[in-house]
């Protein structure tokens, strides 16, 4: 963090999108060949998930704190004091939903594509968000879900 400047936002764009594209590649590919969709590419230790998580990193340290009003700082700092809640019970979401996902007339099953997947962590993700948040303004509660 202190070399920030000496690093490049090129190099954070590209390396954020040959590690994203790398991995959508060969989950598709190989989800393909399986005829269901893989995880087997999501694995911390794949090289293509460091390029990404590298650029991701670049990126958010190139983003300028001055200020403490910055919507994306509230934003970083309310998320970072909620992770141990989302951790913890993102698992409990995914089994009360199931594998699929029915809004309205279109249904989503996390097994069909790469596509359908991506949007049912989101939908878990966000999911998680809204369940805990709440419970991190409870005086006995907020210990389990936040870290302050």
């Amino acid at each position: 963090y202190e070399n920030r400047e000496k690093i490049s936002v090129f190099l954070g764009v590209a390396s954020f999108a040959i590690g994203f594209l790398i991995t959508m590649i060969l989950t598709s590919v190989i989800s393909k060949k399986m005829g269901t969709s893989v995880d087997v590419v999501f694995s911390e230790l794949e090289i293509s998930n460091i390029l990404y998580a590298f650029g991701v990193m670049i990126l958010v340290c190139k983003l300028n704190w001055r200020g403490d009003s910055t919507f994306v700082k509230k934003m970083i700092i309310r998320l970072s004091e909620l992770s141990l809640g989302v951790y913890f019970s993102h698992s409990l979401l995914m089994w009360a939903i199931g594998e699929n996902i029915s809004i309205g007339n279109l249904h989503f099953n996390i097994g069909n594509s790469v596509p359908e997947c991506l949007l049912f962590v989101c939908i878990i993700f966000i999911g998680t968000i809204i369940a805990i948040a709440p419970l991190a303004n409870i005086p006995f509660l907020k210990k389990l879900v936040k870290v302050s």
